[in-house]
């Protein structure tokens, strides 16, 4: 009798850990294969360390040096903030050479000891050391663009507009070189009856560790990760699933200019790269 019970545990307990596997298993392909939007995220890998009150919300992230953050100011771009893992804030103010130019949109780029202040809508780019703040003005010829990162040795990449349909488009050039821009076409794609402009549309980045500049797209879930002189390494999907941009565009001013016809669903609204990870919101 006792025999008998014990077997009949034995196989209910056999069972059970049986029905658990198989559970699992196939929980597990749901998850792989069968829907591929969820994602599994492990619980307080950030945690707040800290804060600090800005008083203004027209600063915007310009770069690191080490352990220390450094901060631009939209507001009064010759001026901005350097913050410590203490939490201990530096002013500081950016001294350009001496220049004739009207600035419309001074965006500051710190990498590690060097700092560049760029303006594509003069174009003109500043650069000089943290210790100082003292910018020296390039003298190399430059296109107009709407934003560039620094990349190695002097050079950067950029974006522009196309003379042609006014779509994005990429290039580089090398800071104190005479050399004529590079323009990297054909690079961005744009999908058939998406408006060139809109549907090219995203943000740069570029990781010093790996020798790489990215572009996201921002209303559709794809990246390019590719070398300075334009060549790709790979193209990548987002977690989103949108693949085609869900934008409406309408012309005006006898179409030689366009705008949204309604609000367009974003899905890269922000980016950021550090080594070889990739940061969205």
């Amino acid at each position: 009798m006792i025999r008998k019970t014990a077997l009949i545990l034995s196989a209910l307990a056999i069972t059970a850990v049986a029905a658990v596997t198989v559970l699992f298993l196939v929980s597990e392909d749901v998850m792989q294969n069968k829907n591929p939007f969820i994602r599994r995220f492990t619980p307080h890998t950030a945690q707040q360390v800290g804060s600090i009150d800005l008083k203004y919300n027209s600063y915007y992230f310009a770069g690191h040096d080490g352990d220390r953050i450094y901060l631009g100011n939209y507001s009064a771009p010759l001026r901005g903030l350097s913050i410590g893992r203490d939490f201990k804030t530096n002013a500081f103010t950016i001294i350009p050479q001496a220049s004739d130019f009207r600035f419309k949109r001074l965006r500051l780029r710190v990498a590690g000891s060097l700092f560049y202040l760029m303006d594509g809508s003069v174009p003109c780019i500043y650069s000089g050391n943290t210790a100082s703040w003292n910018a020296s003005l390039s003298d190399t010829p430059l296109p107009f663009f709407d934003s560039a990162v620094p990349t190695v040795a002097g050079g950067f990449i950029f974006r522009a507009n196309s003379s042609i349909d006014g779509s994005y488009i990429l290039g580089n050039f090398t800071s104190g070189k005479s050399e004529q821009p590079k323009l990297f076409n054909g690079l961005l794609k744009t999908q058939d009856s998406v408006d060139g402009i809109f549907g090219s549309d995203g943000e740069l980045g570029f990781s010093s560790s790996l020798g790489r500049f990215v572009y996201v797209y921002r209303y559709r879930n794809q990246f390019l990760v590719c070398r300075p002189d334009g060549l790709t390494d790979y193209k990548g999907k987002t977690i989103d699933t949108v693949e085609r941009p869900a934008i409406k565009v309408a012309a005006v001013r006898d179409k030689r200019e366009k705008m949204m016809a309604a609000p367009p669903l974003t899905v890269n609204a922000h980016t950021a790269v550090a080594g070889n990870l990739l940061f969205i919101d």
